[in-house]
């Protein structure tokens, strides 16, 4: 979907909208996908839309777990809403900001999925992430040996990584 939105031709979607606007003139493209400074905020962007759904039933859930007496007292002591949300809201989706903190960064970390077939690493190396790396060592170079060195050292990062982040900010959100 995001690769018919973004196509530099006139008949992707963003071009369509810019056209329509005014933005671009009517032989002119907007090439997101071709520009090495705009190519990864764009990628950047796309990873996120594709994890907002997981996090916001995660937030959504954690929201449905707060007490609503604490509101209620809340209320009745006049706080505001800023006060309310600071004071009660966030301080109660703390372990599920980590949980969704953790989880997205352990995806994006290996992000392929959205990378290959959207720029398959490029224009250049601009969106070469590791997991793009290690296919192109191992299973287009047929370089295997180095290839699994570089996805068991990408395994090693996302578990120490991930252990350090289950031990030390989840201990401080249970203080």
């Amino acid at each position: 979907m995001w690769d018919w939105v973004l196509i530099a031709k006139p008949f992707g979607l963003l071009n369509l909208i810019a056209t329509d606007l005014g933005i671009t003139g009517p032989g002119e493209t907007i090439s997101l996908m071709a520009n090495q400074q705009l190519v990864l905020p764009t990628v950047t962007f796309v990873d996120a839309w594709l994890r907002m759904p997981f996090a916001m039933i995660v937030f959504l859930a954690g929201l449905q777990a707060i007490p609503q007496h604490m509101y209620d007292a809340a209320q009745v002591d006049g706080a505001t809403s800023f006060q309310k949300f600071r004071n009660i809201t966030l301080p109660y989706l703390r372990p599920y900001m980590a949980i969704v903190g953790l989880i997205s960064w352990m995806f994006s970390f290996r992000a392929f999925s959205i990378i290959f077939p959207m720029t398959q690493g490029g224009p250049g190396t601009s969106t070469t992430v590791m997991s793009i790396w290690i296919y192109r060592e191992g299973m287009v170079k047929l370089d295997f040996g180095f290839g699994s060195a570089i996805a068991a050292f990408l395994v090693a990062i996302t578990v120490i990584m991930a252990t350090f982040y289950v031990t030390v900010v989840l201990e401080r959100i249970e203080e």
